[in-house]
C-alpha cells in the first residue's frame, strides 16, 4: 500500500505591483514574511534562467492570495491585467492595497470593482502594512497556523491518491453536493424577496443635516458615482450625447489633432434638489508634471436628475495632446473628489 505524498504550497501570496511601486511592495513582503506568510514576489523569486512568463504563471496558481499594489501606475501597466485575470480564473483571492487616491481603470475595474479594499493613502504607512498582514492572516488561517505553530501532523494542501484512504467519500461528496443546492435554493429564495422589497420601498435621501462623512463632495451632498471617463470630440461640433460617446484609456496622438479630450464624472446629488451652483476645478499632470488647470462652472438649475454627468473640454496647446502619461485631478471646494488617468502613445 502506498502512502498518499503530501504536496504544499510553498507559496501563500503573490505580490503583483508596477515597477515604480517596488518600494511599497518590498516593505510589504518584508511585513508579510515577518509575520510566516510566504510571499513570491519578482524579480527576488524569478529562479536565474527560467523563462520570466512561465515563473509568474506558476508561482500566481500556486498561491492562495494576490496582494495588488494598486495606484496610478498599477492602471497603465500591460502586465498587472494579466495577472489579475489569471488569478481570478484560478479562484486566488485578490486583496487590493491602495496607496493612491485613484479608481481603478476599465482592464482592472472589471476585475477588482466589486472587491474590498485596504486603503493604505495616509501616513505612516507601518500601520497599513500591519493591516495588511492581520487581513492575509485571516484569509489563511489554515497554513498560517500550520507554519507557525507545530501541530502533531502537517495541514495538507493535496493528496496524491487520496481518495483511497477514504472508503466513504462518494457518499460525502453527493452529501455535500445535496446541501450546497439547498443552500443555492435557499439563497436564491431571499434574492427574489429582497429585490421585491426594494422595489416596494421608496429610496431614502439623506437631509441637509448629515455629517459630512455621507458625502464625496459634502458643500454638494453628492457622490461620485464611477470613475473618471475620457473621451475626444470636435470642440467645433456640438458634445456627443451620452451613449455616443467612445471612451478610451489609450489615444493616439495623431487622431487628437484638432480634438479636445473631455473628462466625465457621474454624480449623484443626495440631498438638497436642485443643488446649488458649483464649480468643478480640473488639475492635468503629463508625466507627473502639471500642464494645466481649468475650472467648469455649473447651474444647479440644469442639473435634471439626482444621477448627473458632468463634463469638461480642453483644448491642449498646438490643438494637439503630447505622448505621454497623464492623469486628471478633479476638485469640487478645494476638495479632491476623484482622479483619473490615460496615455496618450505615438
Amino acid at each position: 500500500m502506498r502512502i498518499p505524498e503530501d504536496v504544499p504550497v510553498p507559496y501563500d501570496v503573490f505580490i503583483s505591483y508596477a515597477s515604480p511601486d517596488k518600494t511599497v511592495a518590498d516593505a510589504a513582503c518584508a511585513r508579510l514574511e515577518s509575520a510566516g506568510i510566504r510571499c513570491w514576489i519578482a524579480p527576488r523569486d524569478v529562479v536565474a534562467g527560467r523563462p520570466y512568463g512561465e515563473a509568474i504563471i506558476d508561482a500566481i496558481h500556486e498561491a492562495k492570495v494576490m496582494v495588488l499594489v494598486f495606484s496610478s501606475n498599477a492602471n497603465l501597466s500591460d502586465h498587472i491585467p494579466k495577472e489579475v485575470e489569471r488569478a481570478v480564473s484560478n479562484g486566488v483571492a485578490i486583496l487590493p492595497f491602495r496607496i493612491q487616491n485613484v479608481a481603478p481603470g476599465k482592464a482592472l475595474d472589471y476585475f477588482i470593482g466589486s472587491v474590498h479594499w485596504l486603503d493604505a493613502m495616509t501616513p505612516p504607512m507601518e500601520k497599513h502594512l500591519d493591516n495588511l498582514a492581520a487581513t492575509v492572516q485571516k484569509l489563511l488561517p489554515t497554513t498560517i497556523g500550520a507554519r507557525r505553530g507545530a501541530p502533531a501532523h502537517p495541514t495538507v494542501m493535496w493528496q496524491r491518491d487520496a481518495r483511497s484512504a477514504d472508503p466513504q467519500r462518494p457518499d460525502k461528496i453527493r452529501k455535500r453536493i445535496y446541501i450546497g443546492i439547498s443552500a443555492i435554493v435557499l439563497i436564491a429564495l431571499a434574492l427574489v424577496g429582497f429585490f421585491e422589497w426594494v422595489k416596494s420601498t421608496p429610496p431614502k435621501v439623506t437631509q441637509t443635516g448629515s455629517s459630512s462623512g455621507t458625502y464625496d463632495i459634502p458643500s454638494l451632498q453628492a457622490s461620485v458615482a464611477r470613475p473618471l471617463l475620457f473621451f475626444l470630440a470636435d470642440p467645433n461640433r456640438p458634445v456627443p450625447p451620452l451613449g455616443q460617446r467612445t471612451y478610451a484609456s489609450k489615444f493616439n496622438s495623431a487622431l487628437t489633432s484638432g480634438k479636445e479630450i473631455f473628462w466625465q464624472v457621474g454624480l449623484n446629488f443626495q440631498g438638497q434638489f436642485p443643488p446649488p451652483d458649483y464649480q468643478i476645478e480640473s488639475v492635468w499632470f503629463r508625466d507627473s508634471k502639471e500642464i494645466f488647470r481649468g475650472t467648469g462652472n455649473y447651474k444647479g438649475s440644469d442639473v435634471s436628475t439626482r444621477a448627473f454627468h458632468n463634463r469638461f473640454g480642453w483644448d491642449p496647446p498646438g490643438g494637439r495632446l503630447d505622448v505621454g502619461a497623464y492623469q486628471v485631478d478633479l476638485f469640487v471646494g478645494g476638495q479632491q473628489i476623484t482622479s483619473g488617468t490615460f496615455v496618450v502613445q505615438p
